[in-house]
């Protein structure tokens, strides 16, 4: 890629994609771990994962 866009160059652009990609995944993340508490696995899943 070599064309700006809206007057951002190809290495800030690929800068605010991996920036973008990190708060997503954060943000996702936070909202399917209890805000990064975890999930409590009921009791009757023990017997699927051996314990």
């Amino acid at each position: 890629m070599k064309l700006n866009v809206l007057g951002l160059s190809p290495a800030k652009q690929s800068k605010i994609i991996l920036v973008m990609g990190i708060c997503i995944t954060l943000i996702t993340l936070f909202g399917l771990t209890n805000h990064f508490r975890g999930v409590k696995i009921p009791t009757e899943y023990h017997v699927l994962i051996g314990k």
